[in-house]
Parts: structure tokens; sequence; C-alpha cells
């Protein structure tokens, strides 16, 4: 056998050079997926803690608190009918403010507790939410748009009616059906 040259021997021991480095990873029960353990790290590393920066809160958009729209600028139109809003048109007038109150029926040709009235008014407001409060003794309801947004029926004290509305700017119009059904009357914004 003639002898081994210079080149051939290292390109041999390269050969084992390789053989052993990749030999710890060759497992004979080949196609299994789990890994080699690593009995080759030092066991007596002390741990090092992380500490992630703070994660600071973001702005979340919070509503404001609703306003108060105050009087309507042109008042509030009133119309008075004999039995419930819709019947039989009594009376109609402009009021600067809602504050009325009635031990009787407003006028002598209508029956007590058997009469009701309509009231509309209209604000320009810019976009917000908007409480609006209504002291009533007697049936009420409120209307946005046609829509009821909120209602109470007749009691034996008076009781405050708050109405919250979000709206988009511009023009709001409110209609209020107020019922005498019994004893006094009273409707007014607070």
């Amino acid at each position: 056998m003639p002898a081994l040259s210079r080149r051939d021997a290292v390109g041999l021991g390269a050969l084992a050079l390789a053989v052993a480095l990749v030999a710890p990873f060759i497992r004979p029960e080949g196609g299994k997926t789990e890994r080699a353990p690593f009995a080759h790290l030092p066991t007596d590393l002390t741990p090092v803690s992380f500490t992630p920066a703070p994660v600071l809160p973001t702005a979340t958009p919070t509503s404001l608190p609703p306003a108060e729209p105050g009087r309507p600028a042109n008042g509030w139109f009133l119309r008075y009918f004999r039995g419930a809003p819709g019947g039989t048109e009594d009376s109609q007038r402009f009021v600067s403010g809602l504050d009325l109150a009635y031990d009787n029926a407003p006028f002598n040709d209508m029956r007590d507790d058997a009469w009701s009235l309509t009231a509309a008014a209209a604000w320009d407001l810019p976009p917000g939410r908007y409480t609006f409060r209504f002291e009533h003794d007697g049936a009420l309801r409120v209307l946005a748009g046609g829509i009821e947004v909120g209602a109470q029926q007749d009691a034996s004290i008076a009781r405050v009616l708050e109405v919250t509305l979000v709206h988009d700017g511009g023009q709001l119009a409110l209609e209020l059906e107020a019922r005498d059904t019994a004893g006094k009357f009273l409707l007014r914004q607070r």
C-alpha cells in the first residue's frame, strides 16, 4: 500500500474533525423531532433577571360631562289639547321659558285632569353631549326628531325627568308631550 501524501493526510484530518464535530448531533433513532439535551452547558449559571421597560398607558378618549343647553333662543311653542296630544286643539302660544303650573285646567272650556299640551323648542348647538332636565307633575314624553328619548308616567308627586343626548352639531329640536291626568299640573325646564 502506498504511503499517504501530506495532501491526503490533511484531507483525512479535516474529515475526521468534521465527523467529530457533527457526531454528537447525529442520532440513530432519526426522524424524531426531540431536541438533544444540552449536557455541555455548565450547571452553576446564575439566572439574569430582566425587567422590561414599563408600558405607559395610552390615552383613551373619554366623554366630556354633558352640558346643559339652557333656554332655547326662540322660546317654546305650546299647543293645548282636549284629551291626549293630537286631539282637539284648543289654543297655542309662545313662551320664553318653560315654567307652567296649573291647579285646574288652563282654560275655562277645558275639563280638569283631561287635557294635554305639547311644547316644542330648538337649539343651535355644537357637537357634544347635552342633558335636559324637566320637572313635571303629570305624564311626560320627550321626543327628539320624532323619536322618544325619555318618558315618565304621572305620579302623586312632582319628579324630574333627565334626558342626555349625544348631538352631532347644528339644530336640535325637542318636543314634549305632557298630560294632566290627576291633581295639579307642572312642567318646568330646570
